[in-house]
């Protein structure tokens, strides 16, 4: 039985199989596999233990059909971290089986297995009777092949030890080893005198070692010279030596260390007898690792700074907490979860005595469960420690703000009363601690993310500029460039491509100057979705997958669905669909994997995670032809933002699922989708409003209804021009040349001329848009494009329609990049001024795609005139 309970253990997740890679190399192969596999294979690999139990009832079953049988599992406490496990397992017993569990303490089982108590027949363990314990002492020689002990020496044992076999045990190790004979009889349920009762057989000289020894987590010579009264080297190494054959002594990395269970003994009873010996032992102790500290480096450096941690906090309880605090607070900010999670594995073994010590031990907790992404049981912990009176005020401001920051998201906040409920939450933070400090002043970032979800993107910007007055007057950079990649991200929503560029060059200088801080790395790395649509595709893919090896460093959860979504989507706005693809289902294996598990922990609707994954995936199947699976990825992306409130994500899914009834041919459909979006305005959205009224006008040109058209065109030639949409004023000008030629056909003068300039500003947009939008104006797409394409409209006008073209083909072989009109600094990357044709050039350089080889717009008019 104890045999199968190992490998149980040994499947249970972070148990050997992830130890074998270690620290944050098996974080990074979780998130890893979590995109890599399918979600049973994920199971399967990672966490076989539900497989594994379910055979072992089996076979259990099977065992016990015709006879009774009884499981037991000694020292519970040794396995405590499978604890929820077990209670699942007993309960799922056959009825003729007995589950015998013995510990130290009673299993936790009210949460999982409510009533348990009641089933189970509670018998503690007292006290062996005297002829058990002789036998024990008696065996107990044995085994150290001294014979049998005389009666006199039994005796003095089992009036020593009173029925506790640990100390029969112990008081036969030390009388063999050093000759204890005389054991005066002492209660062995109070610590101390057992204490003393062990040490009394050692030699005098050597007391004060093994006390110095037990104060030490682990030592070696130089350790344990540095706490000695007047300690040498010389005198040092001996005392090692003869700790080193003493019985409760093991070796450890670092050292030797004393058993766990006797150091406590040894020390508590020190600090009872002698309170100042106690605390000055310690405050060595402290120092001697401080001044380790300073050579060391790397790993060793971390542990160093553990133990001198944890001397600190024996030696002044409240100001090593404040040490504690300071070094937690640093590693939750960077996101370092990793060293986070070794530093409070490390906390919970300090004996704290003040609540407060163990309050701020318990926030970090949070920290860790809320960083990992299990909102739900950080929010519980969160809202118990600031509803805490005995919390400092700082502790409790603490934990609100965080708890802010879990109440901010869109399904929170869409719920009754949400918005109002996170705001008081920063307010009560706030007030109780007027002071700010750089984790208080995220509360910022809470009240942006309000205003965000209510489309007010002034009063956004406005917090924001309170958040960066706060950096700039504590020259705090980590603070200034997240206040720039916060702004980039409003800019971005906003459609302010030009405001988003220079937010994000802000950052990246920043980031540049922090020195290697992977978690600022990440998030200014993986917001692409902007450069994406300004047609900065190879670009926006670089940034995103360059976010991908912090995020796998830092066991990110949240964001790791949206650095592979964003990669996703500039592959497949470059036409590499298989790529894209590939990605968006590692995106959605590690949805499945972790927010979709039951319990991970994760508060709220998880399938918010992937609404923008959806979206995405949606524009690219459309772009790739795939209407039918374009169709049901945005009508479920759709569903889940208007089951969480998100307005501000409505917008595109409306001008993308119109793009989808264009190419349908589905015109009031399309039209209907558009005005969708026109309802939207108040989200502010302005590229997409601008790409719905763009989409209206082909809609309206589609039908014939030209007078319809003029109003939409002077409305998106306002937004498309302010904002520099290059992609939206080259389907503009585009429909404008066509709406110009139909024009001249129907007897108005001068419409070839007007079509003839408005189809050179569209390939010059195009152009500057990238290389694949400049093909489609010019061509089209196999697989499909909403717009009339320059070539095949040509080639419908006969010999008119290949005068356009041999006009446009001259045009281009010596035009250059300007149009009427520029002025400023433009957020395409190709430069004016350039000759079209070297600019091409370039266009195509920077978008290359898939690698093929890419025709020219001189080949491609050569091949449509037959040239």
């Amino acid at each position: 039985m104890k045999g199968g309970l190992k490998v149980l253990a040994a499947a249970v997740p972070g148990g050997p199989l992830i130890e074998a890679v270690g620290g944050e190399a098996a974080a990074a192969l979780l998130n890893l596999l979590r995109a890599k596999l399918s979600k049973p294979d994920f199971d399967l690999y990672i966490d076989p233990v539900a497989r594994l139990t379910d055979d072992f009832l089996v076979d259990l079953a099977r065992s016990t059909e015709r006879q009774r049988a009884a499981v037991m599992l000694d020292t519970f406490e040794q396995v405590a971290t499978i604890s929820r496990w077990l209670a699942d397992v007993v309960q799922r017993f056959p009825e003729n089986v007995l589950a015998v569990v013995a510990g130290r303490e009673l299993p936790n089982w009210d949460r999982d297995w409510p009533g348990w108590v009641g089933q189970a027949e509670l018998i503690e363990l007292h006290e062996m009777t005297d002829a058990d314990m002789e036998t024990l002492v008696r065996l107990s020689y044995r085994l150290y092949g001294r014979g049998d002990p005389t009666a006199d020496q039994v005796r003095a044992i089992v009036r020593f030890a009173r029925g506790l076999p640990m100390a029969a045990t112990t008081i036969v190790r030390l009388s063999v080893l050093y000759g204890i004979e005389d054991l005066a009889p002492v209660d062995p349920r109070a610590v101390a005198d057992l204490a003393d009762r062990l040490l009394e057989g050692v030699p005098q000289e050597t007391r004060p070692a093994f006390e110095a020894a037990a104060i030490l987590r682990y030592f070696q010579s130089d350790s344990l010279g540095a706490l000695l009264d007047g300690g040498d080297s010389e005198g040092a190494a001996k005392f090692y030596d003869e700790l080193r054959r003493w019985p409760f002594v093991r070796s450890r990395r670092g050292g030797l260390a004393v058993h766990d269970t006797m150091r406590e003994v040894i020390s508590d009873a020190l600090r009872t007898r002698s309170p100042q010996r106690f605390r000055e032992l310690q405050q060595r102790a402290a120092a001697y690792y401080e001044a380790e500290l300073q050579r060391a480096v790397g790993e060793e450096r971390d542990r160093l700074r553990l133990e001198w941690l944890y001397h600190a906090i024996r030696a002044d309880e409240v100001r090593g907490m404040r040490s504690f605090q300071q070094m937690a607070e640093e590693l939750a900010r960077y996101q370092l979860v990793g060293r986070l999670r070794t530093l409070l594995t490390d906390a919970d073994t300090y004996p704290l005595l003040e609540e407060n010590s163990k309050l701020w031990r318990r926030y970090y907790d949070a920290r860790l469960e809320h960083l990992q992404g299990r909102t739900g049981p950080a929010e519980q912990l969160y809202r118990e420690i600031g509803d805490d009176g005995r919390a400092e005020p700082r502790l409790r401001a603490y934990a609100l703000c965080d708890l802010g920051s879990i109440l901010d998201d869109l399904d929170r906040l869409s719920e009754p009363d949400g918005e109002r409920r996170a705001e008081a939450v920063v307010q009560r933070s706030f007030q109780l601690q007027p002071e700010l400090d750089a984790k208080l002043a995220s509360n910022y970032v809470t009240l942006m993310n309000i205003s965000n979800a209510q489309a007010d993107w002034n009063r956004s910007l406005e917090h924001l500029r309170a958040l960066r007055g706060f950096a700039e007057r504590n020259q705090d950079t980590y603070e200034l460039v997240m206040v720039d990649r916060l702004q980039a991200a409003i800019h971005g929503l906003r459609g302010d491509w030009r405001g988003y560029l220079d937010a994000r060059e802000r950052s990246v200088v920043g980031v540049g100057r922090l020195g290697d801080v992977p978690a600022q790395r990440m998030h200014v790395s993986y917001f692409t979705w902007p450069l994406t649509f300004m047609g900065r595709c190879r670009e926006a893919q670089a940034s995103s997958e360059q976010a991908l090896e912090p995020a796998n460093q830092l066991e990110e959860k949240e964001l790791m669905v949206t650095i592979l979504e964003s990669v996703g989507l500039a592959l497949g706005m470059q036409d590499r669909f298989a790529d894209a693809h590939e990605r968006f289902d590692e995106a959605m294996n590690f949805f499945e994997n972790f927010y979709g598990r039951a319990g991970d922990g994760v508060g709220g609707s998880s399938d918010r995670y992937i609404r923008a994954t959806l979206s995405f995936r949606g524009l690219v199947y459309l772009r790739e032809g795939k209407q039918d699976a374009a169709e049901a990825d945005l009508q479920r992306g759709m569903d889940i933002k208007r089951a969480i409130g998100d307005r501000i994500g409505m917008p595109e899914m409306h001008t993308w699922r119109g793009q989808l009834r264009e190419l349908r041919s589905a015109w009031e459909e399309a039209a209907s989708e558009y005005r969708e979006v026109l309802a939207l305005a108040a989200v502010g959205r302005m590229y997409f409003r601008c790409a719905a009224l763009s989409g209206l006008v082909r809609v309206h040109a589609a039908r014939g209804e030209y007078v319809e058209c003029g109003a939409m065109l002077s409305q998106a030639e306002e937004i498309a021009a302010r904002y520099e949409y290059h992609d939206l004023l080259a389907s503009l000008r585009l429909s404008e040349g066509h709406l110009a030629w139909a024009s001249n056909t129907r007897g108005r003068p001068n419409g070839s001329d007007t079509a003839f300039r408005r189809l050179r500003e569209a390939l010059v947009r195009g152009l500057r848009h990238n290389r694949f939008l400049l093909d489609e104006v010019l061509a089209g797409r196999q697989e499909g494009s909403v717009f009339r394409p320059i070539i095949p409209a040509c080639l419908e006008r006969g010999a008119e329609g290949r005068r356009m073209l041999e006009s446009l083909r001259e045009w281009w072989g010596t035009a250059t990049n300007d149009l009427e009109g520029d002025a400023g600094q433009s957020i395409s990357p190709i430069d004016r001024g350039l000759r079209l044709l070297e600019a091409e050039r370039i266009a195509r350089d920077k978008e290359p795609g898939s690698g093929a080889t890419q025709a020219s717009v001189m080949d491609q008019l050569d091949g449509a005139l037959g040239g």
